[in-house]
């Protein structure tokens, strides 16, 4: 039986190897709770402006807007090397700079490329959605089979009827009536319908690889965001000893993994969040 621990939540996101696990849970080098790793990175760098704060439920963050590092409770009290390299990288986060920063705001600013990264993002899930679609419409197939019978004896009864006959025959010859005019019509002005079809298709298709580029970027540019201070938290947990080199291995594989998560979810809107 696996023991439950109060970082599973995390595991079974990131579908992480035991033997990884393992390392993740064990003490670190330096013995030092998250909170005592953020506070004393932040010291030793002599950014006494961050500050650190414990926050409820189980997510980690760096407000830029209220310049502070949040940590959750389990990690703020934890001494194990997932902890530490949790509060690192919000620390990472805390001390990014220079070019990729400034064009995450700028692109975050631009509401034009927001909405099509938005709407790219809308179009890559539509195929999930028409899936479920799909399943939602097979399991009720099972219940209109079984009205299928009842449907059936209503149609025979009426069938019985002759005025009721009469009046369903020529319902149906009229309806018959109206649309062999309408693709009389359709077909009248096929060549014109056909040429402003064929516009509003290439418009439509431009405008869905636009947006879909556009998802992506933003998928990559938080990627690197993400891995830079992760770059940042591993130079500093390494300077600062508080890690061994088999710890930092460690965690090195675990916040890769946090980062790769970014590329397959929605995270437009989590853009510098």
């Amino acid at each position: 039986m696996t023991l439950k621990t109060k970082f599973d939540y995390i595991f079974d996101e990131l579908r992480l190897q035991p033997f990884l696990k393992q390392k993740l849970l064990e003490e670190s080098l330096g013995r030092l709770t998250g909170t005592e790793v953020a506070l004393r990175i932040l010291r030793e760098l002599g950014r006494m402006d961050v500050k650190v704060c414990l926050i409820q439920g189980d997510q980690n963050c760096y407000s830029p807007m209220l310049n502070w590092v949040g940590l959750s409770e389990n990690v703020a009290g934890s001494r194990s090397v997932l902890a530490a390299a949790i509060a690192a990288h919000e620390v990472g986060h805390a001390l990014q700079f220079g070019f990729i920063e400034k064009l995450g705001r700028y692109l975050k600013d631009s509401s034009i490329f927001s909405f099509l990264s938005f709407s790219g993002e809308m179009f890559m899930v539509l195929p999930r959605i028409f899936e479920l679609f799909f399943q939602w419409a097979l399991s009720i197939k099972s219940q209109e089979r079984e009205q299928d019978s009842t449907q059936g004896n209503e149609i025979h009864q009426s069938q019985q009827n002759p005025k009721h006959y009469s009046f369903i025959k020529l319902t149906h010859l009229i309806f018959l009536v109206i649309a062999l005019w309408k693709w009389f019509v359709i077909l009248l002005f096929f060549p014109i319908n056909l040429l402003i079809g064929l516009v509003w298709v290439v418009i439509f298709g431009i405008l869905v690889l636009i947006s879909i580029c556009c998802a992506l970027i933003s998928r990559w540019l938080i990627f690197l965001i993400e891995l830079d201070a992760s770059w940042r938290a591993l130079r500093l947990l390494k300077q600062y000893k508080v890690l061994d080199i088999r710890q930092q291995k460690a965690a090195r594989k675990f916040l890769l993994a946090c980062a790769l998560t970014y590329l397959g979810s929605f995270v437009v809107e989590g853009l510098f969040a």
